[in-house]
């Protein structure tokens, strides 16, 4: 459940990547940016909904140990927050083996490094959206960075991670 989350974090950044490449383009109207605007905000959404993943069993697999909470809720100005903790529950595979069962919120969410320091990722897209709103075309710059090959997920398992590719520059690191 916790891959697949991740995964599909991945493909929905992968996405807000495409569309701001899309609204320099110098074809777009200003309708067109607006459409983008509001895809990005849709995404978002979804970016929530992925954080407040439950397990087979009920719990939120990014809450820690409060796992019957929604760990990330938009507060009345639209501020996205984590409610849960740090915790990361753990299985017991044998007398001296635990695997965890779930990675920690902040660091999957609310811990993303960028190139000026640490942000959450709900602010990084609503940034991201609200700057649609002023794009000029010949003036926007879009992006650099992240570039679906550029993701990874610190802290999570072998399989949910993604290693850049040699010639595409450092990892944007989403965790610790």
């Amino acid at each position: 459940t916790t891959e697949i989350a991740l995964t599909e974090m991945q493909n929905i950044i992968t996405r807000i990547y495409e569309l701001t490449i899309q609204a320099k383009n110098d074809t777009y109207s200003k309708e067109d940016r607006e459409a983008i605007r509001q895809e990005i905000i849709t995404l978002k959404d979804m970016i929530v909904n992925l954080g407040n993943t439950r397990d087979s069993n009920g719990n939120a697999i990014f809450a820690g140990y409060k796992s019957k909470i929604l760990p990330f809720v938009e507060n009345t100005n639209g501020k996205v927050e984590f409610e849960g903790d740090q915790g990361v529950t753990r299985l017991q595979i044998s007398e001296t083996l635990t695997a965890a069962t779930a990675i920690d919120g902040v660091d999957a969410f609310m811990r993303i490094k960028t190139e000026t320091g640490y942000k959450d990722i709900f602010s990084i897209v609503d940034s991201i959206a609200n700057s649609m709103e002023n794009i000029n075309s010949n003036s926007y710059t879009a992006p650099s960075r992240p570039s679906p090959s550029l993701l990874r997920f610190t802290g999570a398992s072998p399989a949910a991670t993604k290693a850049p590719s040699p010639s595409s520059g450092p990892p944007i690191e989403i965790g610790r």
